[in-house]
């Protein structure tokens, strides 16, 4: 995705080894490490906006105790950007309407050059697409529409407004990683159901 639109490889590709590394505190409040409990149901809208957010910040923290780059740390810092929790902001909002998007708003900053915009673009879209594995649609032009729909809402939130990363360049990055996504969640899902079949 990186030297589809001239960005450094390398520095992207380390960014997504390391971004998620703030996870490692917490690890069971986050989903793609859940099997059954869910933590979070005993906890308030706020609490687990807390947590979540505080993988950023964690991150750097555990970023600079293992001496990564600073533009690995940049990346860890920005790859949510000011994004809002939405899960747990609508589910506040369901409890008292007064609740604002600003409450529950990554502390960021914005992706603040190219490798972190792609760090982000490529972390929504997989978050998605691994949510709805079960569901997925067959073909690549239906995922693209998809991920496009996601990156557009994170473009009118103004995420991508301090990156120097144009909307053909976002979409060139879409392009590349859709293919790859649908190739790894639509096999996970064969391979799932063929092991429930089995047992």
């Amino acid at each position: 995705a990186a030297e589809a639109i001239g960005a450094n490889p390398a520095l992207a590709k380390a960014g997504g080894y390391y971004h998620d590394i703030g996870k490692l505190v917490n690890p069971q409040y986050f989903e793609e490490n859940q099997t059954g409990h869910n933590p979070h149901r005993n906890l308030s809208p706020f609490e687990s906006y807390r947590i979540i957010v505080s993988h950023t910040a964690e991150g750097v923290e555990i970023g600079k105790l293992h001496k990564l780059p600073k533009k690995i740390l940049d990346i860890i810092q920005q790859h949510h950007g000011t994004s809002v929790v939405e899960y747990f902001y609508l589910k506040a909002k369901s409890l008292n309407p007064t609740v604002t998007k600003n409450e529950f708003r990554y502390p960021g900053p914005k992706p603040q050059f190219v490798e972190a915009a792609i760090i982000m673009i490529c972390d929504v879209v997989e978050a998605a697409l691994r949510s709805r594995r079960d569901s997925l649609p067959e073909s690549a032009g239906e995922i693209k529409s998809f991920a496009w729909k996601l990156i557009l809402d994170k473009i009118e939130d103004g995420q991508f407004d301090e990156a120097p990363i144009s909307v053909s360049d976002i979409k060139k990055v879409i392009d590349v990683i859709v293919p790859i996504y649908k190739g790894v969640y639509h096999s996970r899902g064969v391979h799932e159901k063929v092991e429930e079949r089995q047992t």
